[in-house]
C-alpha cells in the first residue's frame, strides 16, 4: 500500500508542493512560534550559519546528496523500494559509512548510529503539545524540536541552562534550491547527522511504498 510520512500531517506541510517526488516546497503559513524563540525574521549572519544543499536530478531530497558551500559532498540520501519489501531510505557519509536509516514501514522504524538506537518513530518524535507545527525529539536526554514558522523549519534545543531555546539550525528554499543552514555549535556537538535524518523523518513524502 502507500502512504505518506504520519509527521506529515495537520498543516505541518502543503504536501502537494514540497520538494519531494518531483515538487517543490512551499509550506502554508503556520502560527507563530510556541516558545517565543525564534526570530520574526531569520538572521543571515548571526550566528554564522554553515550551509549545506541538497542536489537531486529530479527535485527528490529522499535521493540526493548534501553538499556544503564549496560543494564538497557530505552525505548521500537514497532510497529502494524493493518489490517486495518496504521502502528504505539510507543515510551515508562522503566515506560510504551509513550513519542512518528510515524503513517507510505502516509505522516507519528509525535508526540512528551511536545516537538512536532502532524503534518506532513514533516513539522518538513526537507531536508538541504546544503547537500543531512543532515536532519534538531527545538526543543524548535533551528535548529539540524542529517547528514551522513563516516558511523556514527550525531546528532548536528548547533545554538550556539559561532556560532561553537556542536556534541550531533552519531548512528552507533558496531560489530553487533547498538548504540546511546549521550553526558551527551544532556540528561541535555532533548534531549534524541528527539533524539530517529527523528532517527527512519530519517533512512528508508521498509516494512512499509501505508494508503492512
Amino acid at each position: 500500500m502507500y502512504t505518506t510520512n504520519p509527521y506529515g500531517q495537520a498543516g505541518w506541510f502543503n504536501s502537494e508542493t514540497f520538494a519531494l517526488r518531483g515538487h517543490f516546497w512551499t509550506p502554508r503559513p503556520p502560527h507563530s512560534p510556541t516558545f517565543g524563540a525564534l526570530p520574526p525574521t531569520p538572521t543571515e549572519n548571526s550566528p554564522k550559519w554553515m550551509t549545506f544543499t541538497f542536489v537531486a536530478a529530479d527535485g527528490d531530497i529522499l535521493d540526493c546528496a548534501i553538499v556544503c558551500s564549496r560543494y564538497k559532498p557530505f552525505f548521500e540520501i537514497s532510497t529502494v523500494s524493493p518489490p517486495d519489501a518496504s521502502t528504505v531510505t539510507t543515510f551515508r557519509k562522503d566515506n560510504g559509512s551509513t550513519f542512518g536509516r528510515i524503513e517507510w514501514t505502516k509505522v516507519p522504524t528509525i535508526e540512528i548510529m551511536d545516537f538512536v538506537r532502532k524503534q518506532p518513530a513514533t516513539e522518538w518524535m513526537m507531536p508538541s503539545t504546544h503547537s500543531r507545527n512543532a515536532r519534538m525529539i531527545h538526543i543524548g536526554g535533551l528535548e529539540y524540536v524542529w517547528e514551522l514558522y513563516k516558511g523556514i523549519l527550525y531546528f532548536y534545543n528548547s533545554e538550556t541552562p539559561e532556560d532561553v531555546p537556542q536556534v541550531l539550525a533552519k531548512f528552507l528554499r533558496r531560489r530553487e534550491l533547498l538548504v540546511l543552514e546549521v550553526v558551527p555549535r551544532a556540528i561541535h556537538m555532533g548534531l549534524l547527522e541528527t539533524t539530517i535524518v529527523s528532517l527527512m523523518l519530519a517533512t512528508n513524502h508521498h509516494g512512499i511504498e509501505a508494508s503492512s
